[in-house]
């Protein structure tokens, strides 16, 4: 159960898997130059190492800023999440505008105990077009996004959808 009124920083399982998917990328990319440059030069693969260890370096550090700057907090009719690292983000979803709530968890999110929760209302800010002929391509975001340990986003997920029936 998630506190009301509260300023809540997210769980710690979601840094944790952040920053795994992150390394995680990094490794995979570092195979695929391993593979392909070893062949063609195997004594430069020592710099590409170091290369990748700097990157990798800074991709978690980058994720750890950008968790440490995002910060939510319910309140009986609405949820607030700030976010933002550079330029700073509020975005305040009254339940009453929620026209769904869904929650997405993958192998990897399991494994750390987290899912997504989605928060759709009918604004048409959530819409973006895209494809040669118009709309065959449209993607369709989100307003709300959180990232919140599994309990914690089915509980969520049914306290929206409790309010929106009173």
């Amino acid at each position: 159960m998630i506190p009301i009124n509260q300023s809540l920083k997210l769980p710690t399982q979601v840094r944790s898997y952040w920053i795994a998917k992150v390394l995680f990328k990094v490794f995979v990319i570092y195979v695929l130059v391993w593979m392909f440059w070893g062949a063609i030069d195997p004594q430069g693969l020592m710099g590409v190492f170091w290369v990748f260890v700097v990157i990798g370096a800074v991709c978690v550090l980058w994720e750890v800023v950008l968790y440490n700057s995002i910060r939510f907090s319910l309140a009986d009719d609405k949820l607030t999440i700030d976010s933002g690292i550079i330029t700073k983000r509020s975005m305040t979803i009254p339940f009453q505008n929620a026209q769904n709530a869904s929650t997405v968890s993958g192998i990897m999110r399991r494994m750390f105990g987290i899912a997504t929760l989605n928060i759709w209302t009918a604004s048409p800010g959530q819409f973006n077009v895209g494809g040669k002929k118009g709309n065959e391509n449209a993607m369709h975001d989100p307003d709300g996004r959180m990232w919140l340990t599994a309990e914690d986003a089915q509980w969520l997920k049914d306290f929206i959808a409790s309010k929106k029936v009173s």
